[in-house]
């Protein structure tokens, strides 16, 4: 986990420098968006870097100066915050209503700080030792890319290269860890970063730390996101939610400040929640810096997770038609392709493999057979218990949470009806549960077309993501709503809620933060239980397969490949665990595929197949790994270690407890 932490603090470092080189480092509001401009600057440099063909030790040194550098800046802001939170007292003695900010401004420091702190430690308690991605799937495709890109190859492929090269460049400083370890450690980061981004969303649209700052907190309490994506390895799409976020709140700046209406300065602090330079910002127009940065976020997640396009595309339109009059149409269309054009320039790299992979028909056969419920393939049909669902529309990982989290979403949706603001959020919300819902259950051609050539957006699992993020933002305004409501019920119906006395006050009180903090406490224990869970469900790097590796790498030679049981167990790990190349990599495929598949399928009778003995000798498969832990992902292949054993073409050289490594014994041919 500490890797992943300091990923983290080098993102959200480089980000704080970029809003610093554009002029939008300030207050609160940076610090809301450094994660995600960290993470879509170090995309579009290392991208550019490998592109260029630079060294690799390159990508580290830039991550290095940029988060360095960011991090040094961002803490001489953090250390004047307080300072600016004493020059708001000004403001607030002119407003009643804003008298009681300060208390407020430490109580939403205090809920962000644990906002943060809550991802490292459940990840942290309950990933403690595992050393590989959970997911020998999704997770060791990442790896595979990771490795080639860290040890200085050109990148070449259809999958975009931007959240790979940033963690490529972040192991450029770490030479000790091997690049599956490496790889999953640093995506820790992102759940750490996740909250923060939240924070950014939630600060734009609110307008107020404590709001914004209890929605952070409920994002780091809810499994489906930041949580899911470190299970089955979605790293890159986690990282462009992420982007995503920033994207959204970026735009919700710049419509802030296009916003005709606001056109003197009582205007602006009557209506305004934030600090005393927050407010002067909301008098200025969008300058160059905020086109820059959406043109950088947009650049980033088209070489991330090129999937969240449709989603940034979906907010964008739901995020204009709920600023209504307040856009400036003719301003917004020259701003917007200049952005465009701008993104562009800095996807470059990948444009020309994401059109040839579209003119190939991109992952529309995929979508088209998640559609047949006989194919095998991923279902995109709801569970039949609507409860769960309910439980993913609002972010709740159990049931018993769902009564608790509606309660908050009803209540922050309806404080944002009345307080005019939020309402974006609302919309969101209600249009990405209507997609995963159509999507899900409508059996109209159309619907199925753009389901399959948009896929795997439309899958309920991804657009769940979304809805969860919402739920939460909307759940932490509800959080504050009904904490503000309740003096106000004091006052109204003292002798019919019976706290007409002192001490019948201080007892309710209580008793709603035991329940508020019960319900927390219940939602940490949820996600550190189905994190435990599915690692030991999932896992496939055991002590014994550790042992394994460690006699791999002393033993075997250059140039000698180990058969592995596909992605059914360790074996997987050998070329970053022990240095050896494997018969089956995550990219299988190619002219020698039936080759390796004929060894596979006779890998306890090579001696007696001369096809697959050919092929073995040919591949120079030396090695046969049976690993001690299996997988959900993959059943085995290989037959069991008692035939293996009774195998006369190989030989048991090492075993430690259910692991096993075997020799080849075949009479090749000289070449």
């Amino acid at each position: 986990m500490l890797l992943g932490l300091v990923f983290a603090a080098l993102v959200a470092g480089a980000g704080w420098s970029l809003l610093r080189l554009l002029g939008l480092a300030r207050g609160l509001a940076g610090i809301g968006l450094a994660p995600a401009a960290g993470l879509a600057l170090l995309a579009v440099l290392t991208t550019w870097a490998g592109v260029l063909g630079l060294p690799a030790a390159f990508g580290g040194l830039l991550l290095l100066v940029a988060g360095s550098t960011g991090v040094a800046l961002a803490a001489r802001t953090v250390s004047s915050l307080s300072l600016s939170l004493w020059e708001r007292v000004g403001v607030r003695a002119q407003v009643p209503a804003l008298r009681s900010g300060r208390t407020e401004d430490r109580l939403a420091a205090a809920l962000l700080g644990a906002a943060l702190l809550v991802p490292a430690l459940l990840l942290g308690s309950a990933l403690a030792g595992v050393e590989v991605p959970l997911s020998s799937h999704d997770g060791a495709n990442h790896v595979e890319i990771i490795h080639a890109l860290r040890g200085g190859a050109r990148w070449g492929g259809w999958y975009p290269p931007g959240y790979h090269a940033t963690v490529a460049a972040l192991l450029q400083l770490v030479p000790w860890l091997d690049t599956a370890q490496g790889a999953f450690q640093a995506s820790l980061g992102l759940a750490v970063l996740a909250p923060l981004a939240a924070f950014g969303l939630g600060y734009a649209v609110w307008r107020t730390p404590l709001v914004a700052a209890a929605g952070a907190l409920l994002v780091a309490l809810t499994f489906r996101y930041p949580y899911d994506p470190q299970v089955w390895g979605g790293w890159p799409m986690a990282a462009s939610v992420l982007l995503l976020l920033g994207l959204w709140a970026t735009t919700v700046h710049y419509l802030n400040r296009v916003d005709s209406r606001q056109s003197t300065v009582d205007s602006v602090r009557a209506n305004c929640e934030l600090s005393t330079v927050d407010c002067r910002l909301g008098m200025e127009p969008p300058g160059p810096g905020w086109l820059c940065l959406g043109a950088v976020l947009a650049a980033a997640i088209l070489l991330t997770h090129g999937t969240e396009v449709y989603s940034a595309l979906v907010g964008l339109a739901v995020l204009l038609v709920a600023a209504g009059k307040r856009v400036v149409w003719l301003r917004l269309g020259r701003d917007l392709s200049l952005a465009l054009g701008l993104a562009l320039v800095l996807a470059a790299p990948y444009v020309p493999s994401l059109v040839g992979w579209a003119r190939a028909g991109g992952a529309a056969q995929v979508g088209l057979a998640a559609l047949d419920p006989a194919s095998g393939e991923m279902s995109r049909a709801l569970p039949n218990d609507p409860l769960f669902f309910v439980g993913e529309a609002l972010g709740a990982g159990s049931i018993f949470l769902i009564p608790a989290r509606a309660l908050l979403l009803l209540a922050g949706a309806r404080w944002a009806g009345r307080a005019r603001r939020g309402r974006a959020l609302v919309a969101l919300w209600v249009v990405f549960v209507a997609l995963a819902v159509i999507f899900a259950n409508v059996q109209a051609p159309a619907i199925q077309q753009v389901f399959a050539l948009t896929y795997p957006w439309g899958l309920k699992d991804r657009l769940g993501q979304l809805q969860a993020i919402l739920a939460a933002l909307l759940g932490g305004a509800g959080l504050v709503a009904l904490a503000r409501a309740l003096p106000g019920l004091r006052q109204r119906w003292p002798r019919l809620l019976g706290l007409e006395h002192p001490a019948a006050w201080r007892r309710t009180v209580t008793a709603c933060l035991l329940l508020a903090f019960f319900l927390g406490e219940g939602s940490a224990v949820t996600v550190y239980k189905t994190l435990s869970f599915a690692s030991q469900l999932v896992v496939t790097y055991s002590a014994d397969d550790a042992a394994a590796m460690a006699w791999l790498r002393q033993h075997a030679q250059p140039g000698e490949v180990l058969a592995n049981d596909g992605s059914a167990d360790a074996g997987l790990w050998a070329p970053y665990k022990a240095g050896v190349a494997v018969l089956v990599p995550r990219s299988i495929g190619g002219p020698g595929i039936d080759a390796q598949r004929l060894v596979l399928a006779n890998v306890a009778a090579l001696e007696r197949v001369p096809e697959a003995r050919a092929a073995a000798c040919g591949l120079g498969v030396r090695y046969v790994y049976r690993g001690a832990a299996g997988t959900a992902y993959e059943p085995r292949h290989f037959p069991s270690l008692e035939d293996l054993r009774r195998s006369t073409g190989l030989e048991q050289v090492f075993a430690s407890g259910e692991a096993a490594i075997f020799r080849v014994r075949l009479a090749c041919p000289p070449y």
